[in-house]
């Protein structure tokens, strides 16, 4: 969970009676031993009758519909502990897990007298927060700690190498002395960033037990007392499983903030914990592993920027395969086809001991917003090896600088003119040509093959090809778990296309042709635990009916963009490659 406090003595009773935690059961007119059942689930916070306390939780549990994945404890707790006072303009500072929200930062520009001092600990190499508070606060003076090396990118900060905690562990160092050590001693903190895995309970134990903070004065000469520190910005590792010992420490540490004058102004989940508490029983370990890296890095924002999701893309695909990055064996060539007086890029993969028979033309997935040829680099060579087949991987232009048609229309003029030369790029001049992709490559793949001839077979993976977003798993698979959101994918169509018109127009939404009967062999590979899934069924019954040789895979246990991440996804990937493989083979 994350936790976000600010600290404001001059109007703390009003913070302080909105807290939650002024409950007292000593105030209770219930004997304890008839609130046994909600003494135990609240952490001593309520204590209300069982049966009013278990009507409590049916009505929670039913109007929310992530607890019908799961309905561990700990869900529960996620909806305690909740902001005491509303900042009206608090704003994300830092994208994905390094991104933090703050308290009307511009005041520090206008109202302080002195320098802004920020404290950032446990940045893990992201110096997003870092940034984005320098593009606001430009004369701020930003000091970064992790107990891992980095270097602060362009100057934006101060880093230290340096352990948080009480001074009690191997190596740790308490924020107080680490402050005297800096000479900060008598200057105010306006910003303390603290996300150190688990360690905040101790810094901060020994923090409020060693000073008291006071507004009075930003110059306390006591040796025993500390600077005034303003907003403090914390993220809590709680696990799902808390037992009676764990639930009280947290518990303890909100008490903490309160009787030191913070009062909390916004929560939202750490996503990268919770899956812990909401994941579906169906994840594989592998897609566990993948979710845990996706999360520490994807915004859970709803609001994010153009920049903030390419620079998350590219994290995400180095990170996730990095093992696998350079270990092509074969040759590599890019190079460019001239259409419309533009040069678009691709990318050749030529394997060792190639068949001349087949060459095969990606476009890769990213909301027709994101990625490129260098994100889809493995999964493309990976697929070039495995069926010792030329792939050309295909960077049309994405949106929103260029908009649809125009990044349906490079597809189709590269494809064309593949088609037309294909004797140049390495085959013989009877070698079938072939489209796939992955997500909305997948689709691009698929309007392709209605638009250009002498196509001969195609592989759509996770297909984007409803664009209405009808189909049922859309809705099965809308929790934020499942990552494809709905307000993603929404977010990726209001980018993508010009208009709501264009999402009619039976180029780019496949399911709107009339004529599929003169459509190329086509093989689906599908993701169980996927929002676009059910697209998948649907456009392989109209395939069917037409005549059109289908074959279909579901890969159990797995989430969108599986196929993208072969250094993650290794059995998943290796089910996909063999079906792939063996759908060429009989072509």
């Amino acid at each position: 969970m994350l936790t976000k406090l600010i600290g404001n003595n001059t109007a703390k009773e009003v913070f302080i009676t909105s807290s939650p935690f002024l409950l007292s059961l000593s105030n209770s007119q219930i004997p304890q031993e008839e609130c046994r059942l909600s003494l135990e689930e609240s952490d001593g916070f309520f204590c209300e009758y069982d049966q009013d306390w278990s009507r409590r939780k049916s009505l929670h549990y039913s109007q929310n519909e992530k607890n019908h994945v799961s309905n561990k404890r700990s869900s529960f707790f996620l909806d305690n502990w909740e902001p005491t006072i509303h900042c009206t303009f608090e704003q994300r500072l830092g994208i994905s897990h390094g991104g933090k929200w703050a308290c009307d930062i511009y005041k520090l520009q206008t109202n302080n007298s002195q320098i802004p001092l920020i404290y950032s600990f446990g940045s893990n190499g992201d110096f997003s927060f870092e940034e984005s508070v320098k593009d606001i606060l430009p004369n701020s003076e930003i000091h970064t700690f992790d107990k891992d090396l980095y270097t602060c990118p362009n100057e934006i900060c101060t880093f230290h190498q340096a352990i948080l905690g009480n001074g009690k562990k191997k190596g740790s160092k308490p924020l107080k002395r680490i402050i005297n050590e800096l000479h900060h001693h008598k200057r105010r903190i306006d910003i303390l960033k603290v996300d150190i895995e688990g360690s905040e309970f101790d810094l901060f134990d020994d923090l409020f037990d060693s000073t008291k903070s006071t507004a009075e004065s930003t110059n306390l000469p006591s040796s025993q007392s500390m600077p005034y520190i303003h907003q403090i910005f914390v993220e809590i590792h709680l696990p799902w499983n808390s037992g009676d010992e764990e639930s009280l420490r947290a518990h303890n540490f909100f008490e903490l903030f309160r009787h030191n004058n913070y009062a909390i102004f916004h929560k939202e989940a750490n996503l990268v914990d919770c899956r812990s508490v909401f994941e579906d029983s169906r994840f594989s370990d592998e897609t566990n592993t993948y979710y845990q890296l996706a999360v520490s890095i994807l915004s859970s924002s709803e609001s994010f920027t153009v920049k903030e999701v390419r620079e998350a893309d590219d994290i995400l695909f180095i990170k996730g395969n990095e093992k696998l990055i350079g270990t092509f064996k074969g040759t590599l060539q890019e190079k460019h086809v001239l259409v419309n007086c533009s040069e678009i890029p691709i990318t050749i993969y030529t394997p060792i001991d190639v068949n001349k028979d087949k060459l095969v033309i990606f476009f890769h997935g990213g909301g027709w917003v994101s990625c490129n040829c260098n994100t889809h680099q493995t999964i493309v060579n990976t697929l070039a090896d495995a069926t010792k087949t030329i792939w050309i991987s295909v960077q049309y232009r994405l949106a929103p600088e260029h908009k649809y048609p125009i990044w349906l229309d490079d597809s189709c003029d590269v494809t064309r003119y593949i088609v037309e030369n294909k004797v140049s790029y390495g085959v013989h001049q009877t070698a079938k040509i072939g489209v796939a992709g992955d997500s909305v490559g997948a689709q691009i793949s698929a309007s392709i093959c209605h638009m250009v001839k002498n196509i001969d077979f195609q592989i759509l993976v996770y297909g984007f090809f409803d664009v209405a977003c009808r189909t049922p798993s859309h809705k099965e698979f809308s929790d934020p778990m499942y990552i494809l959101t709905p307000a993603l994918l929404e977010w990726f169509k209001l980018n993508a296309f010009r208009d709501a018109k264009d999402l009619t127009d039976h180029r780019v939404a496949v399911l709107l042709n009339k004529s599929f009967d003169t459509l190329p062999p086509c093989l689906f590979i599908v993701a169980e635990l996927d929002p676009l899934r059910d697209d998948s069924y649907v456009y392989q019954k109209l395939l069917d009916k037409a005549g059109v040789k289908t074959e279909f895979l579901l890969v159990k246990g797995v989430l969108h963009d599986f196929l993208a991440f072969p250094g993650i996804y290794l059995n998943a990937c290796t089910q996909a490659i063999n079906a792939i493989q063996q759908f060429m083979s009989a072509l």
